[in-house]
This record gives C-alpha cells, structure tokens and sequence, in this order.
C-alpha cells in the first residue's frame, strides 16, 4: 500500500518534501493515470 509522502521522504533522506515531490509526481501521476485509463 502507499505511503504518507513525508514518510517516504524522511525514508529516502530528502530535506524537504517538496524535493520527493518532485522527483516522484511524475511517477506517481502516471501510476494514477493507469489506474484510471
């Protein structure tokens, strides 16, 4: 299952969620995309 978005990033040792973000919207849009299509 998916996880809160600051969890995973204090998990990959990101200083902020806004870098996780932006690294990973695009992933999980088109995991999201898949799923809707």
């Amino acid at each position: 299952q998916g996880r809160p978005i600051y969890e995973v990033s204090k998990l990959l040792g990101h200083s902020s969620v806004t870098t996780t973000e932006r690294h990973y919207a695009p992933l999980l849009t088109t995991e999201i995309e898949d799923f809707v299509l």
